[in-house]
């Protein structure tokens, strides 16, 4: 069963991501894109590496103040990139499940605070990219599916907000309720959800609002980072670029890659990014090479570091991957 259930997500993955690279390049001159990339200013990519680093530097500090600041920065700046660069190769999110085995060998910390606080993290994302995309569609010269998206998911991310906080307040009442509604599912796909959901849970009540208020912190400072780095990536294409094109970019991009798709979000990430700036009346080649150079930036930077990192903590891909498969309950595959 979880066989062909990871079969299933693998199939609707390279689905989504065949679907967006099909729709970003269906109407695009390659030439153009080629034109593109040979005549950009690529000066501008030492200023948007370096405020990348510095968002990916923020992300690392969100995670240690949810954690009580027991791993060191340095540690966690590395164990993060880990995580990213095994998502960025091998499916199923794997890097995950693979930094929070990494953190969790943390003295002082359990599976369990690693793994709530790195799904409370997703949420804090979640609303505060939405947040900011609210606050910028007024600025934003096309309007349509955008905007009604934008809005759409800013709702739906407040009212998860609330909701997880006055179920963390309520915790046995939605355990009850949980086991109740859930009883239409096979018996060990009950117990992991019913396991994730408690343990979620106790990771809300475990942190303190001191701690809380430092992660919102935190996660304004990512964003705003983030799109400052997309700003200055884009100046490299576009020399007239209003400076909020950037962060609707950057928030565009987060919330496309919440789409099942292969490894390192391809194809979604390139439709992402260029329909974020077709919002701009940005067409042509240029945003796609934007987008293409963005994503090798992502990508070669995260390896690197995240390479670094995983030799620093001592780990080969083996052993990193079968202890993020076992977190998964997967069994792994002899050879």
């Amino acid at each position: 069963m979880k066989k062909n259930n990871n079969i299933l997500i693998l199939a609707f993955g390279i689905l989504f991501s065949a679907l967006a690279l099909w729709l970003t390049f269906k109407d695009i001159d390659f030439a153009s894109v080629k034109q593109e990339l040979l005549s950009a200013n690529y000066w501008w990519l030492i200023p948007a590496v370096l405020l990348f680093l510095v968002s990916n530097f923020g992300r690392g500090m969100r995670w240690r103040a949810m954690l009580q600041d027991i791993p060191s920065p340095k540690r966690i700046f590395f164990i993060v990139h880990t995580g990213y660069m095994v998502s960025n190769i091998l499916p199923f999110r794997l890097g995950e499940l693979a930094r929070v085995y990494l953190v969790s060998r943390e003295k002082g910390l359990t599976t369990m605070q690693a793994f709530s606080t790195a799904v409370l993290e997703r949420l804090l994302d979640v609303l505060v990219v939405t947040l900011f995309m609210v606050l910028l569609l007024p600025l934003v010269p096309s309007r349509g599916i955008i905007v009604q998206g934008g809005q759409i998911a800013a709702v739906v991310a407040v009212v998860g907000l609330a909701g997880m906080f006055i179920a963390a307040w309520q915790r046995d009442l939605c355990i009850n309720l949980a086991t109740k509604f859930s009883g239409f599912l096979p018996q060990k796909a009950r117990e992991l959800l019913l396991k994730m959901l408690a343990n979620a849970l106790d990771g809300i009540r475990a942190i303190s609002v001191r701690d809380w208020v430092r992660a919102i912190v935190w996660t304004l400072f990512i964003w705003i980072i983030s799109g400052l780095s997309c700003y200055a990536l884009l100046l490299a294409f576009w020399q007239d670029a209003p400076w909020f094109a950037g962060m609707f970019s950057s928030c565009l991009l987060a919330l496309g890659l919440g789409v099942p798709s292969v490894p390192s979000g391809l194809g979604v990430f390139e439709y992402a990014v260029t329909q974020s700036l077709k919002a701009f009346h940005l067409v042509g080649g240029a945003p796609v090479a934007y987008a293409i150079v963005l994503h090798l930036m992502n990508f070669v930077l995260i390896n690197v570091i995240g390479a670094i990192g995983m030799s620093q903590e001592g780990e080969s891909w083996q052993h990193l991957i079968n202890a993020a498969q076992r977190m998964a309950g997967r069994e792994t595959e002899k050879a």
